[in-house]
């Protein structure tokens, strides 16, 4: 395969999953129903609380918030607030694939410009 079909192949990825985090689809999926939602947030409770998350201290530091993502993307659903946990110092929030997405994009050209 030549280099120009490669760098075009590798593009087209780039861009498709550019424009599916960006599309407002999981607006328009149903809800998890309650029993994933308890799932959810007790598996995420339980590795918390038994600190069974890597590097867990070194990622958090003092900030102790922690982004769910909304989307369900395989099954097409979406977490509520139902699959958020209560963990003693700890705050955690549902964001959009897209916001994830833009805020690790933010962080990256901060990390880039403050290594210049």
């Amino acid at each position: 395969m030549s280099r120009t079909w490669s760098v075009a192949i590798t593009l087209a990825g780039v861009l498709s999953a550019h424009i599916v985090a960006s599309k407002p689809q999981a607006e328009e999926w149903p809800k998890a129903p309650p029993d994933i939602q308890l799932l959810v947030r007790s598996a995420i409770a339980d590795r918390i609380k038994a600190n069974d998350v890597p590097d867990l201290d070194l990622r958090f530091g003092r900030n102790r918030t922690v982004s769910i993502r909304r989307e369900m993307t395989r099954t097409r659903m979406m977490l509520t607030d139902e699959a958020v946990p209560q963990v003693d110092g700890f705050s955690f929030s549902l964001r959009t694939t897209a916001a994830l997405q833009a805020r690790r994009t933010a962080h990256s050209r901060l990390r880039r410009c403050s290594s210049s």
